[in-house]
């Protein structure tokens, strides 16, 4: 006896068969138990209503660093200062 894992709408599914591969009556028994989602005309994929500038590849580059500004000088506020440590 086998485990097989199927893809299916709700999620992965473990299915146990008969041998090492389904059968064609287990793969019958698979389809049945776990029937497909019908699709309509009226679903769209995400990018089918993007503009084209965001559907196009992002070139990704290295952004430079920036060093952060030295504080010289002393927090006056009492709260933040106590917060703070």
């Amino acid at each position: 006896m086998g485990i097989i894992a199927v893809d299916t709408w709700q999620g992965v599914k473990n299915v146990e068969i008969a041998g090492v591969e389904p059968t064609e009556e287990e793969l019958d028994e698979i389809s049945q138990a776990f029937p497909k989602l019908e699709t309509s005309a009226e679903q769209e994929t995400p990018t089918e209503n993007m503009p084209p500038q965001a559907q196009a590849p992002v070139d990704m580059q290295p952004q430079p660093q920036v060093a952060a500004p030295e504080i010289t000088q002393e927090i006056e506020d009492k709260s933040f200062r106590f917060a703070l440590g």
